[in-house]
Order: structure tokens, then C-alpha cells, then sequence
């Protein structure tokens, strides 16, 4: 007579086939530990995202890495913009504006005929583009004075890659974005929004 399997076996163990086939989430850490955070003289720095959602189609590979791009600039922001209190010709508040924020991946034709077969060519390129401003406004809203910075990165993946490796690339080129902008904007900062630089140590 043949012995029936528990159905909650059943289950148990479908669940950790599931289980088994689905990767670990992506997480990208910002590695800008050693970067020194800049303190501003207001009440508090808000965060406006307004990159264009429609940049990249939904549900793709790259809205995907777009998103975490944004979520390491917003994690930038918290960790190395620092409100100090303050208010300076009635301003308290200054503005972390997010123009656009995209991570594209772009599939590669691969090279046909004998070249193909022994030449390694990439299979992706991933472009990753920023553009932030940080501004300050008056009372009736409008931008009084701001500084922007700009940061473009293209690197390039090749078929044989494991996702692993995959995810070391994009958390390269995402942590390469965030140490030049972080550099760029703070410059900028200083050049155009001195006044509300805190210099105490």
C-alpha cells in the first residue's frame, strides 16, 4: 500500500523550493563614511523628489535600479546635509530637490560570424544620471538662491557575469555617483549658499 505525503510536507516544502529560487533583496549602503557632513544653518532640510518616473518603463531592470539610485541619494542627503538650527533673512528651510535620478540598462546587439565567437563583447551598458539642486526660498515660494550639481556614469556588463557580480557593478556605479556628487554639490554649496554654512566644529 502506498503511504499518502502529509499535504503540510507538501507545502513545506514548496515553500522552500520558492524560497530558494528568489535572490536576496538588492541593497546598496552609500560608502561615505569618511566624508564629512556639511551643516547648514536652517531648521530643516527637506527632500522633493522630482525625477521624471516615466523616464524609464515600469517594472524593468532599470526602474528597478533607478529607485535604489534614489534611495541612495536620499540616504546621502540624511547622512551629509545636517540641519543646525537657524534662520537667516527669514529663511529656515532649505530644499533638497531631486531634477532626475535614473539608473538605464540598455540591452547590447551581440557581434555576429566568427568575431562573435571569439570576441568578448559587453551585453549591457548601464548609464547612471543625477541632477540635484539644494535651494533655498522665499515666502512666496520661489527659488531665491540654489546650487546644483550634475554626475553622468556609463559602465559596462559582459554575459559570463554572475548576478553577484552583477550587484557589485551596480553598487559601484551608484557609490561612484554619490562620492562625485557629494564632492560637486558641496562645492557648490560653498560657492553660492556660504551664508548658510555652519563653520563650527
Amino acid at each position: 500500500m502506498q503511504k499518502r505525503v502529509p499535504y503540510f510536507i507538501i507545502t513545506l516544502l514548496a515553500m522552500l523550493v520558492l524560497a530558494s529560487c528568489t535572490s536576496a533583496p538588492f541593497v546598496v549602503e552609500p560608502k561615505l563614511t569618511f566624508v564629512p557632513p556639511i551643516r547648514l544653518k536652517v531648521s530643516a532640510i527637506k527632500l522633493e523628489n522630482q525625477s521624471d518616473q516615466d523616464a524609464v518603463p515600469r517594472f524593468s531592470e532599470s526602474f528597478r535600479l533607478s529607485e535604489k539610485l534614489q534611495q541612495a541619494v536620499q540616504a546621502w542627503s540624511d547622512a551629509h546635509l545636517l540641519s543646525v538650527g537657524g534662520n537667516i533673512a527669514g529663511i529656515d528651510t532649505a530644499y533638497l530637490v531631486i531634477n532626475q535620478a535614473v539608473l538605464k540598462e540598455t540591452q547590447l546587439p551581440r557581434p555576429s560570424g566568427i568575431a562573435g565567437a571569439f570576441i568578448e563583447a559587453p551585453s549591457e551598458r548601464y548609464e547612471g544620471e543625477i541632477d540635484v539642486r539644494l535651494e533655498t526660498r522665499d515666502v512666496h515660494g520661489f527659488t531665491a538662491r540654489s546650487a546644483s550639481a550634475q554626475v553622468k556614469q556609463t559602465r559596462y556588463a559582459y554575459a559570463k557575469m554572475t548576478l553577484s557580480e552583477r550587484e557589485a557593478l551596480w553598487s559601484a556605479i551608484i557609490n561612484n555617483i554619490l562620492v562625485t556628487l557629494d564632492q560637486a554639490l558641496k562645492q557648490r554649496i560653498a560657492t553660492h549658499l556660504g551664508s548658510l554654512i555652519d563653520m563650527a566644529p
